[in-house]
């Protein structure tokens, strides 16, 4: 028997756009201070047409660089999310010391309909889990053993380098766990600290 002990914070929503919005070319939402180890992505996507025949952005995370290529770096893509009209959704992340890991999902968003996605990466008490979900179902997960934290990061809807989606999104999310209360805060401590046990 093993006692895994950790500290879970609270999540926090750094970005929040409701309103449905146009996506277009290297259209800059907002810049965000930092996002955790722990974080969670999700937005609600609408194609209208899939007029273009390969990868379009719809939406990128970055912390500068487009995260392909010979120069990509870790942070250029935490995460970036682009729709294929048969190939899918794919999703890019930085995993493992990885700049940009790529996970495609044959789950092509219909166009004419919402269709929610979330990417996320969280601490369960003994690993770091990267998911990729669409419409509440969880269609790729994997652990990132090399779990970072960024700071500067642009949020694109979409990025200054790819070809835009045709169609709109809503109910743009972005959260992370609050770590700004450190673990030896009598305040937090209890609210904080969780305990698990496990038979490894």
């Amino acid at each position: 028997m093993r006692l895994l002990r950790f500290f879970a914070g609270q999540w926090k929503t750094i970005f929040s756009s409701p309103a449905e919005q146009e996506l277009s070319k290297n259209n800059l939402l907002t810049t965000i201070a930092r996002l955790g180890k722990e974080w969670r992505v999700s937005v609600e996507v609408n194609p209208r047409i899939y007029e273009w025949r390969s990868y379009a952005s719809v939406l990128h995370l970055t912390t500068g660089g487009s995260g392909s290529g010979p120069c990509a770096r870790v942070g250029d893509s935490t995460p970036a999310l682009w729709l294929h009209p048969t190939r899918g959704v794919l999703v890019s992340t930085a995993l493992n010391g990885k700049a940009s890991f790529s996970r495609n999902v044959r789950h092509a968003p219909p166009a004419g309909q919402w269709s929610q996605i979330e990417v996320s990466q969280i601490f369960d008490g003994e690993k770091y889990t990267f998911s990729i979900l669409v419409n509440g179902t969880t269609v790729f997960s994997t652990t990132n053993n090399k779990p970072e934290k960024f700071s500067n990061i642009k949020i694109y809807a979409s990025n200054p380098w790819a070809h835009p989606l045709s169609g709109t999104i809503k109910s743009l999310t972005v959260e992370h766990k609050d770590e700004s209360k450190a673990p030896n805060d009598d305040r937090t401590k209890h609210d904080l600290c969780k305990c698990y046990i496990s038979s490894a």
